[in-house]
């Protein structure tokens, strides 16, 4: 038997007895866990801000001058809308070709732009299948 194999067979063994010792930790250290985490979020800020700056001057690289950008906000006032009228997950809105792919860029401009769900765009993360 591997370790890989006992470890699997262990933690299978072991499963249950686990999962009620970290539900009484939890539970006893309310506390102390919710000032880690508050402490792990405000340390991970600055980060978080260095993507959302990235994306931000990538986005404003890629948009030309003769974007219409009244069309590329309509874009987005129907995420907004699909979420807040109708109730829905907040949809994505997704580049069809990325900014910033591997093998090809796109613009920031409106016929670029489609509102996917959460979990295909994440899926589909920054790459593009050319039509044929």
């Amino acid at each position: 038997m591997t370790k890989a194999e006992y470890d699997r067979a262990y933690y299978l063994k072991n499963k249950e007895r686990r999962m009620a010792q970290h539900a009484t930790y939890r539970a006893e250290n309310k506390d102390k866990l919710a000032a880690y985490d508050k402490a792990y979020r405000e340390s991970d800020m600055s980060k978080g801000a260095s993507k959302t700056a990235l994306r931000r001057s990538r986005q404003a690289q890629r948009t030309p001058p003769w974007a219409d950008l009244k069309e590329i906000e309509k874009v987005y006032a129907a995420a907004r809308f699909i979420h807040e009228e109708l109730g829905y997950e907040l949809p994505h809105v997704d580049h069809i070709v990325p900014l910033h792919g591997k093998t090809v860029s796109g613009l920031h401009i409106h016929t670029n732009l489609q509102l996917l769900s959460a979990k295909d765009n994440l899926s589909k993360s920054n790459s593009f299948e050319e039509l044929v």
